[in-house]
């Protein structure tokens, strides 16, 4: 039976998506597979887009979760390879939490290749310099966005700090538009009065004692 390969695509945010990254990363499983004489298997779509590698949503929500599964109960048949294009496409969580969804995928016979630095991780076939390597990458991965978290806590901090003076965004009921200085929200009459009628509609007896 020919050996099968799986690609693992994830985005943190939509907006990634837009770039060039999706193509590039399916075009490599695509070659990768075909140069080593694998089965490229898309009938599991493990893609995750929008799910955060930092907080494990792509586990426990995610594509990855269900792969992770199917290692497990070998329903992924063991000596497939995995092509991602980098380790913090894998995760970014903490180092541990990292090192071992690594090597529990590797301890399962799950090869894995990453495209952006052409890296080849097998079970028993890595040295310790190698390891070492990755778990700094990861680290590094981490990092970055725990930085990027904490910049995001102090942004919303200083909004909130603020939010006296200016509100901290224009999503308001449909009849409500937010001032152009952003201090109140002011009434869009013809709504107000659609939204109105609409209660009176539902609750009629209201109607009868407004009027009386």
């Amino acid at each position: 039976m020919q050996v099968r390969c799986y690609s693992y695509i994830r985005f943190s945010s939509t907006e990634q998506r837009k770039g060039d990254s999706f193509r590039r990363q399916t075009e490599y499983a695509e070659q990768y597979a075909e140069e080593n004489g694998l089965l490229l298997d898309d009938t599991l779509k493990i893609t995750d887009l929008g799910l955060s590698a930092f907080h494990g949503d792509h586990r426990s929500k995610g594509a990855l979760g269900i792969f992770l599964d199917k290692v497990a109960n070998r329903e992924i048949p063991p000596g497939s390879h995995l092509v991602i294009e980098a380790l913090d496409r894998l995760t970014r969580q903490n180092v541990s939490e990292a090192i071992n969804l690594l090597t529990g995928l590797l301890l399962n016979d799950i090869v894995i290749c990453t495209a952006a630095d052409g890296i080849v991780y097998r079970n028993g076939d890595y040295d310790i310099n190698q390891l070492i390597y990755s778990a700094l990458k990861m680290a590094t991965a981490h990092e970055e966005s725990l930085k990027k978290q904490q910049r995001a806590l102090k942004t919303w901090e200083g909004k909130r700090a603020d939010s006296k003076n200016k509100k901290l965004t224009a999503r308001a009921p449909a009849w409500l538009k937010l001032s152009k200085n952003r201090t109140y929200f002011h009434v869009i009459p013809d709504r107000a009065e659609v939204v109105m009628w609409i209660f009176l509609m539902k609750h009629p007896f209201n109607f009868i004692v407004i009027f009386l």
